[in-house]
């Protein structure tokens, strides 16, 4: 090998080592190779030299290669003229993970959102495309909710709870229902379930407590829904039925004494007269035989009212005619008489029109409604004794003709065992008696002062 080859190769190995351990206190290095035949010079240069050529001075000898010739050799085994790669932090990388760190974060340095995208979409398992790049399936279309409350279907309802139809009885809102037992749907009108009939309105409610009709008339049901029997609540009166029908007259039930009228319903807190015997009725409804019978003739009760007039129960007939006044009334009484066989009729129908202007003509007073208002308003006595010239006679109900069935009929006893009134649009008297007998076959008649207002 010649003197410059070998001068060469030196100069290689000596810049590798002057890189190798310069690092810390050099800056940049710069190496100049010059020569020939004749030798070889090398020039250390740092970057701080003010002078290429030589170390300022006052600053000592510039630092060479071979200062550092005790630092890392395997430099030695670098390239010619390579350099170290510059610090990436991939070291402080590697001893973390070495290091066991598991942590999710994304690298300093490195873009965190797009590391989060990454570290997402590589955790997902259910990529939205197949393996051959084709969308996956979409997820199917929700199936309908499962019914549920009351449903309409097939023309009637039904009620569900949890996607099922209910059967059988259903309470709802204060309400009880019945549903088929087979298909569900709301049953109306009369049924049997449990072995007992029972009737549902239009509405599907369960009637109670309540008048139903029937082809056979009406029945009354109890509590339950069922034909009531025995004493049985409604619209506040208590009536007494056997299998929802009415029981009327007078009864014994556990040794005590009732009086029903043609409704079943119970009588209380008045008299009542029943076969020629005046019965009173405690405020319980149990009654009391307070009279014997005056008389019988002809095979007929005799009464007398309290102005001391005899009549019987057999005389329905209407007469027509005036009527007189009879001794010992008042002028109002008597101004009361002399209007009924004054005032005309008003029409067919209008028996209070016509018992309300009478009222008016005598001057008493003017009390206006319907009989069954006039029944309930001011009637309130059963007792004959208690009858006096002047009061109306009344009813809140009559089966002879529709409107009378609705609202009943009214008449004003004149005396003498007689009522005047305005029957099918002419003026018409009848006794007492034939009075109670024809218009009091649904109802009790009553009597009272109109208006409250006494005449005697």
């Amino acid at each position: 090998m010649g003197r410059g080859a070998c001068g060469r190769r030196v100069l290689a190995l000596l810049a590798v080592c002057a890189v190798a351990c310069g690092l810390a206190a050099t800056p940049a290095l710069a190496v100049e190779s010059s020569g020939g035949r004749g030798g070889s010079a090398i020039a250390v240069q740092t970057a701080e030299a003010e002078d290429a050529d030589s170390a300022p001075e006052g600053e000592g000898t510039a630092r060479t290669p071979a200062d550092g010739m005790a630092s890392d050799v395997a430099a030695a085994d670098e390239p010619a003229g390579s350099e170290a790669p510059a610090d990436t932090g991939a070291t402080d990388e590697r001893a973390r993970i070495e290091a066991g760190d598991k942590s999710d974060t994304a690298p300093e340095g490195s873009d965190a959102r797009a590391f989060e995208a990454d570290t997402a979409a590589s955790a997902d398992t259910g990529s939205a495309e197949e393996a051959d790049g084709d969308p996956a399936p979409a997820d199917p279309a929700p199936a309908d909710p499962a019914p549920a409350g009351w449903v309409r279907e097939d023309g009637t309802w039904r009620y569900f709870v949890d996607g099922a139809a209910t059967t059988g009885w259903l309470d709802w809102q204060g309400h009880r229902y019945h549903l088929d037992e087979a298909t569900g749907a709301m049953d109306t009108g009369w049924i049997v379930a449990d072995g007992t009939r029972h009737y549902l309105y239009a509405s599907g409610v369960l009637a109670q407590s309540d008048w139903v009709a029937t082809v056979d008339g009406r029945l009354l049901v109890d509590a339950s829904g069922a034909p009531g029997n025995g004493w049985v609540a409604a619209n506040g009166e208590a009536y007494r039925v056997a299998d929802g029908q009415a029981q009327t007259g007078l009864l014994t039930i556990h040794g005590n004494l009732y009086y029903t009228d043609a409704t079943g319903m119970l009588c209380h807190d008045c008299r009542v007269v029943v076969d020629g015997r005046r019965y009173s009725l405690s405020a319980e409804g149990v009654a009391t035989d307070v009279t014997e019978p005056l008389a019988k003739e002809g095979g007929h009760w005799v009464y007398r009212c309290k102005d001391g007039t005899v009549y019987g129960e057999s005389d329905t007939d209407f007469h027509a005619g005036t009527v007189e006044v009879p001794p010992g009334m008042s002028a109002e009484q008597a101004s009361v008489v002399r209007a009924t066989n004054n005032v005309p009729s008003p029409g067919a129908g209008l028996c209070s029109e016509w018992v309300t202007a009478v009222f008016e003509q005598a001057g008493i007073g003017s009390w206006g409604g319907d009989a069954c208002d006039q029944y309930r308003e001011w009637c309130h006595s059963t007792d004959p004794f208690d009858l006096q010239v002047g009061m109306i006679v009344a009813v809140p109900t009559e089966p002879h003709s529709p409107l009378a069935v609705k609202y009943g009929h009214v008449g004003v006893y004149v005396g003498n065992g007689l009522v005047m009134q305005n029957v099918s649009g002419k003026i018409r008297y009848q006794t007492l008696p034939g009075w109670i007998s024809y218009f009091g076959e649904t109802a009790i008649v009553k009597w009272g002062w109109l208006g409250g207002r006494a005449l005697a």
